[in-house]
């Protein structure tokens, strides 16, 4: 340790405690983060879900959709479908006929508009078979009698034919020509497997045409969209099965040191004069200091931000509250100081100041004082570098000895 000049200002407080900084741990829960954006080593104290359901539903027009509802897709469906047949029947037939009835139709037609079709299917079902006859005595057919394509008599015959017989087949493989018509030079067909009189009417001869079968399918068109939802749980088990777009949040703890509360140059219940100022402090550069007064016991001042030291008020005693403040830190403890203050008065002289038991770290300082007043207490030992302050460890060990610690080799430190 450097030997310099030094000067001795006596102070009239007793050293209340030791002068090394104390930080704790402060605990601070974050707000809802998503889980991703958790930091290393954080302990997570809440967790919740959020997420957005989609409900499908289907309307037969957009403006049915309503709010919320995003559109998916579109298709056709079926709301029906029938069947008939249909031939061009020709005009001898018998009307009375329930083949007449059955095919007495035209085929179904197809259309299309934006919301609505119909489909429609056209194939060939079969052949009719018929011929009108006359009274043959209930004889078996036979194709040497002539047939007829309507009701009335014959021409070449004479005869009036009355009795009309008509089948389907899919059938047409059978021999044709154009005799035994009354001349009516109609291609007719011999069919010997109906000869008998309740199948044939006598003649085994018949005229015959196509009929067709029409099959149609109505349609109509439908709009898919999703009904947009949302919601939010603090249980998993909860979130519904139509839930998509699921994002985990927490809160979380984390643990950051305190920022060390301020110190004072004069300690706690120190006996100030009344031209001394209050200087604070703070171990952790770049911390913002607050402090408040309460002069005589009085009402505190309310907290103001510290700019540097300034003059004691007029008083008899004094409350110093102070705090700090850094970013990344915990706000620190409530530091108090209390003072006496007293009137000005000569101080005491010194006439030596010596050290001893010097070590790399350690020192003794004795002072002689040519008064009443013994050495009771160093308020304050700090070296100064860079614009930062450190302080050592200051014991009182009698009237005119203080045990000093903490010293740094190769530093130049005053005393006060």
């Amino acid at each position: 340790m450097k030997k310099r000049a030094i000067s001795l200002l006596t102070c009239l407080a007793v050293i209340a405690s030791l002068l090394a900084p104390v930080a704790y741990a402060a605990e601070t829960v974050s707000d809802w983060v998503p889980v991703s954006s958790v930091p290393d080593g954080a302990e997570i104290v809440s967790r919740k879900w959020t997420y957005v359901t989609e409900t499908p539903f289907t309307v037969n027009s957009p403006n049915e959709a309503g709010t919320n509802a995003r559109y998916v897709s579109e298709k056709w469906v079926d709301t029906g479908s029938g069947s008939t047949y249909y031939a061009s029947i020709p005009s001898g037939f018998d009307t009375s006929h329930w083949l007449y009835s059955y095919l007495n139709h035209q085929a179904y037609s197809a259309y299309s508009t934006d919301t609505t079709k119909r489909s429609v299917s056209n194939s060939w079902a079969g052949y009719v078979y018929w011929h009108w006859m006359y009274d043959s005595g209930r004889g078996n057919g036979i194709s040497q009698r002539a047939i007829l394509d309507y009701c009335g008599y014959g021409p070449d015959t004479g005869f009036y034919y009355k009795y009309f017989g008509a089948f389907t087949s899919t059938n047409g493989n059978y021999s044709s020509d154009r005799y035994y018509c009354n001349s009516r030079s109609i291609t007719n067909y011999i069919i010997p497997e109906k000869y008998t009189w309740d199948e044939c009417q006598g003649a085994t001869r018949w005229f015959r045409f196509d009929y067709y079968c029409s099959t149609y399918t109505d349609s109509k068109k439908v709009y898919n969209y999703v009904r947009i939802g949302s919601g939010e749980t603090d249980n998993y088990s909860n979130i519904p099965s139509n839930a998509v777009q699921i994002t985990e949040y927490v809160k979380y703890r984390i643990h950051l040191d305190d920022c060390p509360a301020p110190r004072a140059v004069h300690l706690d219940g120190s006996r100030l004069l009344p031209t001394d100022k209050i200087e604070l402090f703070c171990d952790v550069a770049g911390a913002t200091i607050y402090y408040a007064l309460s002069v005589d016991g009085g009402t505190s001042s309310g907290f103001a931000r510290y700019t540097g030291a300034f003059d004691i008020p007029t008083a008899k005693t004094l409350m110093v509250q102070t705090y700090a403040e850094k970013d990344g830190m915990g706000r620190s403890p409530t530091a108090v100081f209390n003072y006496t203050i007293g009137a000005s008065q000569a101080l005491p002289s010194v006439s030596t100041l010596n050290a001893s038991n010097v070590t790399d770290t350690t020192a003794v300082l004795h002072a002689k004082i040519e008064s009443e007043a013994p050495l009771i207490s160093v308020s304050f030992l700090y070296f100064e570098k860079n614009n930062s302050r450190s302080r050592c460890s200051i014991e009182v060990k009698d009237g005119s000895a203080v045990q000093i610690s903490g010293l740094l080799p190769g530093t130049e430190y005053r005393v006060q």
